[in-house]
């Protein structure tokens, strides 16, 4: 192989893994799942997660976390933990909340969601997101 070869062949490479690698880095793009708990104050809470990681590796992906008919008292903080590691908390208003945040993390489909009042679980993904 010629030297001239050996560059075109390098470029040729370096083209295809530009055009193709950041997919192969987003092995779940878009994930959702709702968000289930047990009955506080005679009803259910339940929400909804949404991940983004349609960008990596060039852009962090997103959390978001929406949740509804929590029924405890207003300003009460709730932390987000996303497979045993905090990315972030909300406070409520009249049962509602919700969280967008940056993740220090891929994502995957059988990842734990889990939003706490300190260390007692509130609401949790029921299992496997959906893509």
């Amino acid at each position: 192989m010629t030297r001239t070869q050996s560059r075109a062949a390098v470029l040729l490479a370096a083209a295809v893994l530009a055009l193709a690698g950041p997919a192969a880095y987003a092995i779940f793009p878009q994930l959702s799942t709702p968000l289930t708990g047990a009955a506080l104050g005679g009803s259910a809470p339940k929400g909804e997660a949404k991940v983004d990681q349609a960008r990596l590796p060039a852009t962090p992906g997103t959390l978001s976390v929406r949740v509804d008919g929590v029924r405890l008292p207003d300003g009460t903080s709730l932390d987000v933990v996303l497979d045993g590691q905090t990315v972030g908390a909300f406070r409520l208003s009249g049962g509602r909340g919700s969280l967008s945040a940056t993740l220090p993390f891929q994502v995957g489909a059988n990842a734990r969601l889990e939003v706490r009042s300190g260390a007692a679980v509130v609401l949790s993904n029921p299992g496997r997101w959906k893509n």
